[in-house]
């Protein structure tokens, strides 16, 4: 299980607690003062006022800059996109403020449409195709180089939007369904594996990245639902052999699960045995609904994890994959039935075996 997270006013605390003699936040040096002010936490709306004001500060200097007179020379658009995006990237590796950390993203996504417009506008691409490939490039550039948690959770979005533009414009539908189980994957084994040393080190990178890729996966996994629209063209398939991402993401959650329940249980394999023969039947009967076991696996590594966004994710997501599933896909209502059941199973099953998780981890601490 993963360790609450201390802020370092908090562990000031408890180790004023634990030793007396540590002295006071006011007789310490002044660079450590100014640590405990920066990370002190601030109330909810006080950070959505600041960040409002970030960006709207940023959107009126980049709105000023727009209105200048390069913008009336050839590769002005560019030359202050890449100009932006160069700054605010600065910006955010120099300075670790909230206000900062704001203007930054908003600079940075302001620079990239004015990077997308003024390659359109100079005839260095060719219509959407190259701006979304060149913005695609541009942000798995920035994933690493970005200091900023909000920036590379939307650059993997962003990345995992445009891929999805271009494969239907290059009538590409085929591969749409590997996606959501890759998707997936990556998130499981970061997560998983974020208390590794190795990953430890990275995890101001690592869970960005793993948030944006479950995120991503429900998203792809939800175009699945949609019926309307290949009625509507001829000889078109919306989202070709959903079966693909439903069995693949179920080996990922098979997988979790696994890892998850195997330490607890040790030799005895009847409990996680019996939970993985549930999942895969849920995974068969409703084979066109890869969206319920996306949602099962954010409920499963949220609740694993003790990370509230997943679980309150999965809880979201599940909710609009049943209803879609049960009143969308013309299969019989046993097969739904059977379905349904089925994943429920999985998740009271899981919701069990976690509870027995917690407290032998409380009898042994």
């Amino acid at each position: 299980m993963r360790d609450d997270q201390l802020t370092l006013a908090q562990l000031l605390e408890r180790m004023r607690a634990e030793n007396p003699a540590i002295t006071t936040a006011s007789e310490m040096p002044t660079p450590l003062q100014q640590r405990l002010l920066q990370y002190e936490e601030q109330p909810w709306f006080i950070k959505a006022l600041v960040g409002f004001g970030a960006w709207l500060g940023s959107w009126l200097f980049i709105a000023f800059a727009l209105g200048v007179s390069l913008m009336a020379s050839d590769g002005g658009y560019i030359a202050l996109g890449l100009l932006f995006i160069g700054g605010a990237t600065v910006l955010s590796r120099v300075v670790d403020h909230l206000f900062v950390n704001q203007v930054a993203l908003a600079t940075s996504m302001a620079g990239q449409l004015m990077l997308g417009f003024g390659l359109e506008e100079m005839n260095l691409v060719d219509d959407v195709e190259g701006i979304l490939a060149t913005l695609i490039l541009v942000n798995l550039a920035l994933i690493p180089l970005f200091a900023d948690r909000a920036h590379r959770f939307l650059s993997i979005l962003f990345i995992c939007v445009a891929t999805a533009i271009l494969l239907y414009i290059y009538k590409q539908q085929a591969l749409i369904p590997f996606a959501p189980p890759l998707l997936a994957a990556g998130f499981a084994w970061l997560t998983l594996n974020d208390s590794q040393s190795g990953l430890r080190r990275y995890e101001a990178l690592t869970s960005p990245l793993a948030a944006g890729m479950i995120v991503a996966a429900l998203g792809w996994s939800l175009l699945s639902a949609v019926y309307v629209l290949p009625d509507l063209l001829d000889d078109f398939v919306f989202y070709p052999n959903p079966w693909i991402s439903t069995l693949g993401i179920a080996a990922v959650l098979i997988w979790s699960l696994w890892r998850v329940l195997t330490p607890v249980f040790g030799e005895d394999k009847r409990a996680p045995a019996v939970l993985i023969a549930t999942v895969l039947i849920a995974a068969v009967t409703a084979h066109n609904a890869p969206g319920l076991t996306a949602a099962c696996l954010a409920l499963v590594v949220g609740v694993a994890q003790r990370r509230t966004f997943y679980i309150g994710l999965g809880v979201v997501f599940l909710s609009v994959f049943l209803t879609a599933y049960f009143y969308g896909i013309e299969i019989s209502l046993l097969a739904k039935s059977v379905s349904l059941v089925a994943t429920g199973a999985v998740l009271i099953g899981v919701r069990k075996l976690l509870d027995r998780i917690g407290v032998e981890e409380e009898a042994s601490s």
